[in-house]
């Protein structure tokens, strides 16, 4: 079995994160507040309550690009799929 040793260890980048109060008001972090908060505290409900909120949100936006025709290409992130059909150009 792989064993993760001190060395192994060493080597991992530090996690670094934004501080909330300068994220962009789409970052996962930012977006799913709520929800990581419902969850600390135990409260089932509440996490999906939010949960289900920025669900419908984005829903609501991916409605809201078809409907007026925009094409929206992810900043960070391409979808599988789109590689392998460049891929195989």
């Amino acid at each position: 079995m792989w064993e993760v040793t001190e060395k192994i260890k060493a080597s991992r980048l530090k996690r670094f994160t934004i501080p909330l109060d300068e994220q962009r008001p789409s970052e996962s972090e930012k977006l799913w507040i709520k929800v990581s908060e419902a969850i600390i505290n135990e409260d089932q409900d509440a996490a999906t309550v939010e949960k289900t909120i920025l669900e419908e949100k984005q829903r609501n936006d991916v409605k809201e690009r078809h409907t007026h025709k925009i094409n929206w290409i992810p900043r960070f992130f391409t979808s599988v799929i789109h590689v392998q059909r460049v891929l195989s150009i």
